[in-house]
């Protein structure tokens, strides 16, 4: 199956009183892990329940009907495996493995 390694996700606090050591952490995170958690952002709960909701509707659309927005310049729809965006990999991509709702859980 692939590598089932687990990467321990970086934790970005808006609301940590050093915010050059938050850029910090951040820059790090994009680097080195590319994937972090925002905490303390102040969106609003109901709106994040509302944007998993629409994100669930379109990933569970057939692929034909997701690729009538098909990606143009930075915007759109992109196919699993379409990009490679590292060309010095060999491999064709992976695979990121997270429960719907314990993601929900954890930003709410």
């Amino acid at each position: 199956m692939g590598d089932t390694s687990t990467v321990n996700l970086p934790i970005i606090d808006l609301l940590a009183s050093n915010r050059l050591s938050t850029a910090a952490t951040l820059h790090e995170a994009c680097i080195d892990v590319g994937f972090f958690y925002i905490v303390n952002h102040g969106i609003d709960k109901n709106l994040l329940r509302s944007l998993f909701e629409e994100s669930k509707k379109f990933f569970s659309l057939p692929l034909e009907e997701k690729m009538r927005l098909e990606r143009k310049e930075y915007r759109g729809y992109a196919a699993l495996y379409s990009e490679k965006l590292d060309p010095s990999l060999t491999t064709q991509g992976f695979t990121f493995i997270m429960s719907n709702i314990c993601l929900l859980e954890f930003f709410l």
